[in-house]
């Protein structure tokens, strides 16, 4: 790969229907699609990297309303509707924990709870988004941070 081209590449699915992944780096979208429940999407892109560059890549879950989460009685969930976030990859090297460190999920519970600012996990069960801050050169971010 060209030292100054820069990848991301992560793989994400809806385990329902009706869900919205729309994804951005440094305030320009390059992703945004209705997941198909169920099935694994790639996601993949490519940019060019200056030294010193600081990045925000944002992953943003819309769609979801209060008819994707069945619950009962107690309050238990039964069944929802998330998207998983898996396999993440900076320049070709999968990040693995350091992605779930790294990354914030801000979102209010769909409108049924404070503001939250948490530690992302891999699944984005509400509206809302998932931020990963990191600078450029990639591999000299991922050193520092492994």
């Amino acid at each position: 790969m060209d030292r100054d081209i820069c990848k991301i590449s992560f793989v994400a699915m809806a385990t329902g229907e009706d869900l919205v992944l729309t994804v951005s780096l440094d305030g320009h979208p390059f992703f945004e699609q209705t997941l198909p429940a169920g099935q694994p999407q790639r996601v993949e892109y490519q940019f060019r990297e200056h030294d010193g560059q600081r990045h925000q890549l944002v992953l943003e879950m819309s769609g979801k309303t209060d008819q994707h989460t069945r619950v009962d009685s107690q309050g238990t969930i039964l069944e929802d509707r998330v998207i998983q976030i898996r396999d993440f990859a900076l320049d070709e090297i999968e990040l693995g924990h350091l992605f779930h460190s790294k990354s914030r999920y801000q979102h209010n519970f769909n409108g049924h709870g404070p503001d939250t600012d948490a530690q992302f996990w891999g699944d984005m069960g509400c509206n809302g988004i998932v931020t990963l801050e990191f600078t450029s050169p990639a591999y000299l971010w991922l050193l520092e941070h492994t």
